[in-house]
Parts: C-alpha cells; sequence; structure tokens
C-alpha cells in the first residue's frame, strides 16, 4: 500500500528524470556501484512513481498524475517506449519530445507543433 515517490528534483537540479529511472531499474549508481541489487523495481512500478505517486506525495492526486476524466491532461511523450526500452536505451537514449500541461504544449523537440514555444535543450 505504499506509494513511494520519485521526482527529478527540478528546479534544484537538471530536469531530466533518466538518470532517476535507470538507477531504479538497476540500482546501478552514476559510478557504476550495484546497491540493493535484489530491490530494482519494474518499468511500471518506476514510472509510476514519478507520475501517479509523485502527485499524491504532493497531494495533488485529485489533479495529476495519472490519464483520467477529471484530471489535468498533463503528459509527456517520449523517444522510446519507458516500458520496454532497456535501462541503457533509457538513460542514454531516450528524450522527451513534447510535452503539455493544462492542455498547452510546452515543449516540442522537434518544433512540430504549430503552438510550441521556441525550441527548448531537453534531456
Amino acid at each position: 500500500g505504499l506509494k513511494p515517490s520519485a521526482s527529478s528534483d527540478a528546479p534544484v537540479s537538471e530536469v531530466n528524470p533518466f538518470p532517476g529511472l535507470y538507477a531504479m531499474l538497476t540500482r546501478r549508481t552514476a559510478t557504476g556501484r550495484v546497491l540493493g541489487a535484489g530491490e530494482t523495481l519494474t518499468a511500471r512500478q518506476a514510472l509510476a512513481a514519478f507520475t501517479e505517486f509523485g502527485a499524491y506525495a504532493n497531494r495533488a492526486e485529485h489533479r495529476v498524475g495519472r490519464l483520467a476524466p477529471g484530471l489535468s491532461a498533463d503528459l509527456a511523450v517520449f523517444s522510446h517506449d519507458l516500458l520496454t526500452a532497456s535501462p541503457e536505451e533509457i538513460l542514454h537514449e531516450a528524450r522527451c519530445d513534447l510535452t503539455i500541461l493544462d492542455g498547452e504544449v510546452v515543449h516540442d523537440r522537434e518544433g512540430e507543433t504549430a503552438d510550441a514555444p521556441a525550441r527548448r535543450a531537453a534531456p
């Protein structure tokens, strides 16, 4: 019944969730050391920590965190399927292609949407 949350800790640090996802999937630190190898998460569990459980930790689960009727349609589209990509693909290759908050495009890596802001650097 626990709902452990995760975050990229923005705006304190770089907005890049991929190292955190990698660590959750592999239990490998940035230096390559494995901590608690038996405590890896599945991709679904790790993504829930960043989304649904992050909203729960912020007492915002009634507004955000899931795609469900009545909740804000905040979403991100990634270059890779994070449920099936390898941890190495997630860490080294995955990028956020599109981000929508409150129904507005706030990030468009390729600049393909008409209402997208100027191109920004993205993880």
